[in-house]
């Protein structure tokens, strides 16, 4: 909230032509305190940035032009580029032939649209001192234009030392954008093996796939990164699983020519799977009269499996195959019914006693995998073989959490239905309630809750599935778990509550039901930050609404001496500061160093802020 130093700090990168500083400085000049805006300076600003084609500084621009009115012709060049560079907002305004209306540019009280820009350029730049500043932890849920969270800019970028702030500040290392693409996946295409490292070691999931099913071992080959592809082998990454159009990692090495990459899978023993094969969809079988690698060295069980090929299956077992056949691979032969999508090979290995719990070369069980596939047939023929269930799980990554994230309700509901716990956590403690909490999914919430999932269970960090609701502004969400008799108080490790949370996060409808349902408004977080604290310093006026009308206590103070009109003062925010003083706050309460809020807005250049503070305290 230092707008001068921040104005000083940028106008040099700016003059240099870096365009996220020109996107910011603009913003700050346009939408920052009265002392320090200047409409054309402001203007030139988000030019400048646009005509380097940063796609939110040609929105920004455009939505200035709306605002004066003053040329029609760069109104529309403005929209129209910033829909050519794929910004949603200027994409659906063409679309619907409307303008952008200056309500959409960042007004005066848009500390958290300035915070969540500048986060970003911090998180390209490496400077975790700046992460910090901005409380880029808080701001963890935040995503640009395409749905990518900072860890996801700072792993593209290949940038360390961001990466390790915001792991550190508990981003989710496995969250990914628009398209499916993880921090991972990012990552792996870079030349930064320790970067990759990283997210592992902090639970990045090297199963994940984007929506062409591409994995990260794919982007490792693609970007022709040799010591990527080992660094993701040696932490089990399947090397065989195959993109929507059938290629392997190698296959994708070989037909781009990317040869340090095929070279590495080579060395690795992976096996390209394109040479000749022709590959067929279930009940069309596989031809393996044609020539190539996949089928080289299999034994006829294995073919037959293949083909979903159950009479000729039955033959060969009953002269003496063996049901746990494996293939050159080192997939047995439960397994590769799975893949081929082959329920009746399926059931005839499990009647001739083949073994369930023997994994594949990615350490998965037959149950595992089926549920995996989203193979829901051959899921119910394991389950009404009565497959022991303690199969599905292993301790670092629980079937079930892996199910909530990929939405796969049917095969979820199979499992639960048969008995399969929902206490299950991940290496941060995450429980499946948890991770459908924050993912928003209602329907798998009230599926996890009535297989008794439990309410009070909280991750590493102390978080409990109502304080993720809460973040998350999801009423429907904090009302389940409520009538599931969540703790409503319950603080997570620094001692911020749901309603805290909420509150600092701006999220009012969840603010109001929580105070509904009876949320404690006294409580303090570490530095001593109420409810009321916390949505005044984060200039939340609807949570500050809510809150007085709870009557939370107007004049608490925290650690530092602060109460919530000077917290407010300290952001500008003269809506918030208003609403306080007419609930009868202070204003001459001072903290502990010797100010009162009129000092702090003035000290900040908030003069109007100042000056009502004043009048109101006399």
């Amino acid at each position: 909230r230092q707008f001068s130093s921040a104005l000083a700090q940028l106008e040099p990168l700016a003059s240099k032509g870096s365009a996220d500083a020109q996107y910011l400085l603009g913003l700050a000049t346009l939408a920052g305190p009265e002392s320090a805006q200047n409409r054309a300076a402001g203007t030139q600003w988000l030019q400048l940035a646009a005509e380097q084609a940063h796609a939110a500084a040609a929105w920004a621009l455009a939505g200035t032009l709306a605002e004066t009115g003053s040329n029609e012709l760069e109104l529309r060049k403005w929209m129209g580029r910033a829909a050519e560079l794929g910004y949603p907002p200027a994409i659906e305004a063409k679309r619907t032939g409307r303008a952008p209306l200056a309500s959409e540019r960042p007004g005066p009280r848009s500390e958290r649209t300035l915070r969540t820009a500048y986060m970003f350029w911090a998180a390209r730049r490496g400077d975790a001192a700046a992460l910090e500043a901005c409380a880029a932890g808080d701001l963890s849920g935040e995503t640009d234009e395409f749905g990518r969270s900072a860890l996801l800019v700072a792993a593209a970028a290949g940038v360390q030392a961001s990466v390790d702030w915001l792991l550190a500040a508990h981003s989710d290392v496995n969250r990914a954008d628009n398209t499916g693409v993880s921090a991972l996946m990012l990552a792996a295409g870079t030349t930064n093996t320790t970067l990759t490292k990283s997210l592992l070691a902090a639970g990045a999931r090297v199963d994940a796939t984007d929506q062409s099913r591409r994995n990260a071992l794919m982007y490792a080959s693609w970007g022709n990164q040799p010591m990527q592809i080992a660094a993701l082998l040696d932490a089990h990454v399947d090397a065989n699983a195959t993109d929507e159009r059938g290629w392997t990692a190698l296959d994708i090495a070989i037909q781009r020519q990317r040869d340090a990459a095929a070279a590495m899978l080579r060395n690795r023993g992976v096996i390209a799977k394109l040479g000749g094969v022709r590959q067929a969809r279930v009940g069309t079988g596989v031809d393996t009269s044609r020539s190539g690698e996949l089928y080289h060295g299999w034994p006829p069980l294995l073919i037959a499996v293949s083909r979903d090929d159950a009479e000729a299956l039955r033959r060969l077992l009953a002269a003496g195959a063996n049901p746990n056949s494996v293939s050159p691979q080192g997939d047995p032969a439960l397994h590769l019914a799975i893949d081929a999508r082959a329920p009746a090979a399926l059931q005839v290995l499990l009647g001739a006693g083949a073994d369930v719990a023997r994994r594949d070369r990615a350490g998965r069980s037959a149950l595992q995998k089926a549920a995996l596939a989203n193979d829901l047939v051959a899921l119910n023929v394991l389950l009404a073989a009565h497959v022991d269930l303690k199969t599905a799980d292993s301790a670092a990554n629980p079937l079930i959490l892996e199910l909530v994230r990929r939405n796969y309700r049917a095969n979820l509901a199979a499992l639960l239905d048969a008995g399969l716990p929902t206490t299950a956590m991940d290496s941060t403690r995450q429980t499946a309630l948890i991770a459908a909490v924050r993912t928003g999914n209602s329907a798998v919430t009230d599926l996890l809750l009535a297989h008794g999932a439990d309410a009070y269970a909280v991750d590493r960090v102390g978080r409990s599935a109502l304080w993720y609701s809460a973040v998350g502004d999801n009423v429907a969400l904090v009302d389940r778990l409520l009538r599931a008799k969540a703790p409503i108080d319950a603080a997570d490790l620094d001692r911020v509550t749901p309603l805290i949370a909420a509150a600092a996060a701006g999220r009012p409808a969840a603010v109001a039901r929580l105070l509904a349902a009876g949320a404690a408004t006294d409580i303090s977080n570490r530095r001593g930050d109420t409810a009321l604290i916390a949505a005044a310093s984060a200039g939340q006026s609807a949570a500050v609404r809510s809150l007085l009308l709870a009557r939370a206590a107007v004049d608490a103070q925290n650690s530092l001496g602060d109460t919530a009109l000077i917290a407010a003062a300290r952001g500008g925010y003269a809506e918030v500061c208003s609403q306080l003083l007419r609930a009868g706050t202070n204003a001459r309460l001072r903290n502990q160093d010797k100010v009162t809020a009129a000092d702090v807005a003035s000290l900040r250049g908030f003069v109007s802020v100042a000056q009502v503070i004043e009048s109101r305290s006399q």
